[in-house]
């Protein structure tokens, strides 16, 4: 979940230009996009591959690296969020 309207304005848009720059060609996403749900104010990430000739051993691997990369960005926006509601920050 994306931070509230607590969050300040400048932590949001650090968040955002977080995920932005994590698109660029992939680096930070292993090959998923992360965008943002304007409606629900959530942090979406999506791959996309074909199944077509997909063993069970790649599908696992991919399944798996999907959820590492899920996990990870859950892990940073919250902390980006956590950071702006902090008492020391400023």
């Amino acid at each position: 979940e994306l931070p509230d309207d607590q969050c300040p304005a400048e932590q949001r848009q650090g968040i955002y230009q977080a995920m932005l720059r994590a698109n660029d060609a992939w680096q930070e996403t292993a090959g998923a996009t992360l965008a943002v749900d304007p409606t629900e104010a959530l942090a979406l990430l999506t791959v996309s591959f074909s199944v077509n000739n997909l063993d069970l051993p790649t599908m696992l691997t991919r399944i798996s690296d999907f959820s590492q990369v899920a996990w990870h960005w859950s892990r940073r926006i919250t902390a980006m969020s956590e950071t702006a509601h902090s008492p020391d920050a400023v």
